[in-house]
């Protein structure tokens, strides 16, 4: 799990691109936080980051100097995620016993592009499988997508644990689709009690989630 440790610059490498620029800085970037705020909270489905940009772009009248899939590859470095503490000594423990691990993703980037921001921390070979939303159109908490991720790893989702630190989309979504949810409630966000979930682990962190496993005594693996 990724957290956006610095302010998402995307906007302002998107502007420099912009032809006539008939609105300021301000009022575009101000109008993407927006759009991007409303598209995440409000569908279950995901669309790629190039039709969004193609959107939010036509829909004010502005032109850019390259075509939407180039503007893509060229704003990739305007989001720098950050590690979570902890992520990289937990999953070392999963892989020494046994355990397969695989990253099941809500992102609006290309398979290709969210690997490139897993390279800045992991290896290749430390994730058997990268899965992202915008290569399938569904997305978290819609428990379909949990489903093709247990599919495509050719796993009995009851048989999955899945870790995230949103309670709708990670704990709520995983628990619909049969999973284990493990919350890294780093945030000490409250239960959206609300939301029907069957029984989840919380953790303030991946250390306290790691300590948990090492003395084994509700998983073996």
């Amino acid at each position: 799990k990724y957290s956006n440790g610095e302010k998402d610059l995307k906007s302002k490498i998107i502007y420099d691109h912009i032809l006539d620029k008939k609105i300021s800085f301000e009022e575009f970037d101000k109008y993407y936080v927006d759009f991007l705020r409303y598209y995440h909270l409000n569908t279950l489905f995901e669309v790629r980051e190039e039709d969004l940009f193609r959107y939010l772009l036509t829909s004010l009248g502005l032109k850019v100097d390259v075509d939407f899939t180039t503007l893509c590859e060229i704003a990739k470095d305007g989001w720098n995620p950050s590690s979570m503490e902890g992520l990289r000594e937990l999953l070392d423990f999963f892989k020494s016993k046994g355990v397969r691990c695989s990253i099941i993703s809500n992102t609006i980037q290309t398979e290709e592009q969210t690997r490139y921001y897993i390279r800045k921390f992991f290896n290749d070979d430390d994730f058997e499988k990268v899965i992202v939303s915008s290569s399938y159109a569904v997305k978290k908490p819609n428990h379909l997508f949990f489903e093709l991720g247990a599919k495509l790893c050719d796993v009995d989702p009851a048989n999955c644990l899945y870790f995230g630190d949103r309670f709708r989309a990670d704990v709520y979504g995983s628990s619909s689709a049969n999973m284990n949810p493990i919350w890294i409630n780093h945030n000490n966000k409250k239960v959206i009690a609300s939301l029907e979930v069957k029984s989840y682990d919380e953790f303030k962190n991946y250390k306290e989630a790691l300590d948990f496993f090492k003395k084994g005594e509700k998983y073996e693996f």
